[in-house]
């Protein structure tokens, strides 16, 4: 049974709008059930990225796919992924194409017309649209999966957030929406360190090299490798 809500109309209201309508306002506020009252919310698909965190050791490049979770009768995706372009560059998928792009990926989603594939370094996005061609691939597809991969060059060492651009979409083959929602990429590079030390007049530069970690990555551990 839905809940019930009673309310006492404001005697000014009563007075201005009138014996029969206010009275109409106040029989249907009664009876009118609480939102969310009576029904289950719809699934809402996840648009992240894959691995998260994506953690890479002693190299300055790293992959991480677009990637789509939980999703019901999926025809088509429109993303933008966002990130510090001074500290993180887009790796050029089809250097023999003008500008930059990212990578397709077909395990999932099919991308029969691919409607915009760009990475803008200077601003710092990657943007990537698709759909699938009804005569080629008919069924749209359900469940979870990668729908592209960008390779990102690291200009220095670090843990970046990289949020999705407010405007996205996921749809069904007639263009229906797909409730969704973005949760922002994690990525982390950690590499050598270099300490200069000055003694006795002399600078002297040290090295330290990845030796390992916990399994969350939440300490990394170096070890020096050259005497002083």
């Amino acid at each position: 049974m839905p809940s019930v809500k009673t309310h006492l109309l404001n005697p000014v209201l009563w007075l201005r709008c009138g014996y029969v309508l206010c009275l109409t306002i106040a029989v249907l506020w009664t009876i009118a059930p609480s939102a969310g009252a009576g029904s289950e919310p719809e699934d809402t698909a996840i648009i992240r990225c894959d691995p998260a965190p994506a953690i890479q050791l002693n190299t300055t490049t790293i992959s991480v796919d677009m990637y789509v979770e939980n999703v019901v009768d999926m025809y088509g995706a429109d993303a933008k992924l966002l990130f510090d372009s001074t500290a993180l560059q887009v790796v050029d998928a089809y250097s023999g194409q003008t500008g930059v792009q990212i990578q397709p990926l077909a395990g999932f989603l099919a991308p029969d017309f691919v409607i915009r594939n760009t990475a803008d370094n200077s601003v710092g996005s990657a943007w990537y649209a698709v759909t699938q061609n009804g005569q080629v691939h008919p069924n749209p597809v359900s469940g979870s999966g990668a729908i592209a991969r960008l390779t990102f060059q690291a200009l220095e060492a670090g843990a970046y957030v990289l949020p999705f651009d407010s405007v996205y979409k996921l749809a069904k083959k007639l263009g229906d929406v797909i409730p969704a929602i973005t949760q922002a990429c994690s990525i982390s590079f950690w590499g050598p360190i270099n300490l200069s030390i000055v003694r006795a007049g002399a600078a002297n530069t040290l090295s330290w090299s990845y030796l390992g970690s916990d399994v969350h990555h939440a300490e990394v551990w170096y070890s020096e490798t050259m005497p002083y």
